[in-house]
């Protein structure tokens, strides 16, 4: 929801002739992966099981990233 929510509004926002909203959720999915990595990482600040990192990067984070190309055929 959030995927289509934020591209839905970055869209309309630039008038859809290039897929801003596309490119702003796989940047924002790759900076919160990229960060959540390095402060659960085995040598890091927050103490994460491994299940429980890869739950939030592959499922939520991927999940969030995968599939946000709005494609529409005229």
């Amino acid at each position: 929801m959030g995927r289509y929510f934020f591209s839905g509004v970055i869209t309309t926002l630039t008038g859809g002739t290039f897929p801003y909203g596309t490119m702003f959720v796989n940047i924002t999915g790759c900076l919160v992966i990229g960060f959540f990595a390095t402060l659960t990482g085995p040598d890091s600040r927050l103490l994460v099981g491994t299940p429980a990192r890869q739950f939030v990067m592959v499922v939520i984070c991927g999940g969030y990233t995968t599939h946000s190309c709005r494609c529409s055929i005229k």
